[in-house]
């Protein structure tokens, strides 16, 4: 689907402010401003659920850090197998 765009605490932000725009619009509000309201904290809420804002991929922005690609790991020069001294007979 969409890549997502916003980290964890962008996440957690848009989860309260959705909740509390929500809590504002169902008891204190009426009209269009209860519907403005609604909108809104319905958008912040879903983007948080789906880690993807689509202001932000309009103008290349996004808060998730993106995983560093590994590096190669350093070559060690091929090593000979360490020396074993000659084995003793058994003393019979």
């Amino acid at each position: 689907m969409f890549k997502a765009n916003e980290s964890k605490l962008d996440r957690i932000i848009r989860v309260v402010v959705g909740l509390v725009l929500l809590a504002v619009a169902l008891m204190y509000t009426t009209g269009v401003l209860r519907t403005v309201l609604l909108v809104i904290a319905v958008i912040a809420l879903v983007t948080a659920a789906t880690g993807f804002c689509a202001l932000y991929r309009l103008f290349g922005f996004s808060t998730l850090k993106q995983a560093k690609p590994m590096e190669k790991p350093v070559s060690m020069p091929p090593t000979a197998p360490p020396s074993v001294p000659p084995s003793k007979p058994p003393m019979a």
